[in-house]
């Protein structure tokens, strides 16, 4: 076996064993998500909720991945996208009128990208087929105006809010504020998202590395809660005690209650 295998292998055998218990509160976060999505439905709120459930879910089994073969900095990244659209999912809760909105801004998301391939490749947006590209015309046309922002310009979101005060009117005002400046960085690898991906060595470390293990992992599971709880009230799936027991869990674990050096128990030394 070759010794990067062996190697990774090893370390993801550690992580299971330094953070078992958080990743079993996981493994019963997902279950639950399994049971509320396994029904489609035909009303259009429930149904996109659903849909973009079933996004969040997938995102953690990712993030599991990442985590267990010492790919933190990915898993962050990721846990980010949760996180927004767990967001998402909260406003829909609270604001059900805006639903149209959300699923209507495809047209103007599409609509600019076609004008940027009539600008850059036009002979990629000359293939667009006439049918489709009337819808398109017809479409935006027809949602166009809901989407004005200042200056009589179309908005760069579905919403007229920006993402602080999306994220406070669903709770996650903290979440986002501690969460954004970084991960944003990170994201778009600014200085500070380099610092952020430097391990203790002060280098950045090949995989597997302790690097934004633990941070990763404890963003996606909150952002995933976060995303239960308000996909399990609009679809009416009655499963409150059990996104419960699995929140205590994660809260009760011993490597959370212990506050379990993750540097250590990964052989890394102190931090």
């Amino acid at each position: 076996m070759k010794s990067k295998e062996k190697a990774t292998q090893d370390f993801s055998a550690r992580v299971r064993e330094a953070l078992g218990d958080v990743l079993g509160a996981a493994e019963d976060f997902l279950e639950v998500g399994a049971e509320i999505t396994a029904q489609p439905n035909r009303e259009q709120l429930p149904q996109t909720v659903r849909q973009l459930l079933r996004t969040v879910s997938n995102s953690m089994r990712s993030v599991i991945l990442l985590v267990e073969h010492g790919s933190g900095t990915d898993a962050l990244k990721l846990a980010r996208t949760m996180f927004e659209t767990a967001v998402n999912i909260h406003y829909l809760h609270s604001h059900p009128e805006c639903l149209q909105d959300y699923v209507d801004f495809q047209w103007i998301k599409k609509k600019k990208h076609h004008e940027y391939l009539l600008k850059i490749a036009p002979g990629q947006a000359s293939r667009v087929d006439n049918t489709s590209l009337n819808e398109l015309n017809r479409e935006y046309t027809r949602v166009r105006p809901r989407f004005i922002g200042p200056k009589d310009k179309v908005r760069n979101r579905w919403h007229k809010s920006d993402h602080r005060d999306i994220a406070r009117q669903t709770g996650g005002e903290q979440m986002y504020g501690t969460l954004y400046p970084f991960v944003s960085s990170l994201t778009h690898m600014d200085i500070l998202g380099l610092i952020i991906a430097t391990g203790p060595s002060g280098d950045i470390e090949e995989v597997p590395s302790a690097t934004n293990v633990e941070l990763g992992l404890q963003i996606a599971l909150l952002s995933y809660a976060m995303a239960l709880s308000a996909t399990n009230e609009i679809l009416k799936a009655g499963c409150d005690v059990r996104i419960q027991a699995a929140f205590e869990r994660l809260r009760d674990s011993s490597s959370v209650r212990n506050k379990v050096n993750l540097w250590t128990a990964l052989g890394g030394g102190e931090r």
